[in-house]
C-alpha cells in the first residue's frame, strides 16, 4: 500500500514486491534460490501467487507464531524447463 508518512515507508510502499518479483531471475543462479520472509500481517496469498506466475516453486522452511503475527520462511526456486 502507500505509506502515510516516512515511519511507514518501512512497512509500505507501492510496487516494491512486484519489481523484487520480476528482477529475482537476474541474481540467482540456475540451481539458485532465494529466501523471503513474509508476515501474516501482509497478503501472503498475494506475494506468493506473484512469485508462482512467474515460474517460482515455493517451499516453506520455517513458521514461527507469535503474539501478533505468524512469520513464514519460504524458498523460491525457478521451476525446471
Amino acid at each position: 500500500g502507500q505509506p502515510q508518512n516516512d515511519l511507514d515507508r518501512a512497512f509500505r510502499a507501492d510496487g516494491v514486491i512486484e519489481r523484487f518479483v520480476e528482477q529475482l531471475h537476474h541474481h540467482l543462479t540456475p540451481n539458485g534460490y532465494a529466501l523471503v520472509l513474509l508476515s501474516s500481517e501482509g497478503d501472503e496469498a498475494y506475494f506468493l501467487n506473484l512469485f508462482r506466475q512467474r515460474g517460482y516453486q515455493i517451499k516453506i522452511e520455517a513458521r514461527q507464531d507469535l503474539p501478533t503475527e505468524a512469520l513464514s520462511l519460504y524458498r523460491l526456486q525457478k521451476e525446471k524447463a
